[in-house]
């Protein structure tokens, strides 16, 4: 996914793509291998940095709901860290609150 997105153009098919998954239908993008790696990125996210902003934020809004406020809830979710993820690798702008651990590859 972050190669995908550093390595297209501001204006090129891949990264069009990719932020098409922004539009209320996600099935629109033509590409749901995009869909599915943000989503599994977004659940890593919740397991993995469960204090920080984006999975208190999503904590508060979704996880008291039903089974569809919840998917619902993920796909706002994976658009905040899409945002943030675009962020990151264009700017150096570390998400609020996340915290990075070096890695052994």
């Amino acid at each position: 996914m972050a190669r995908l997105i550093c390595d297209a153009q501001p204006d090129g098919p891949a990264l069009k793509a990719a932020f098409q998954f922004l539009n209320r239908d996600p099935l629109a993008s033509g590409s749901m291998a995009v869909v599915v790696a943000l989503q599994v990125a977004d659940w890593l996210w919740l397991h993995f940095q469960p204090k920080r902003a984006l999975s208190l934020w999503y904590q508060r809004r979704f996880a008291g709901g039903g089974l569809r406020m919840r998917r619902i809830g993920i796909v706002a979710l994976a658009r905040r860290l899409l945002i943030a993820l675009w962020r990151y690798l264009a700017a150096g702008v570390i998400p609020e609150d996340a915290r990075l651990i070096a890695s052994q590859i």
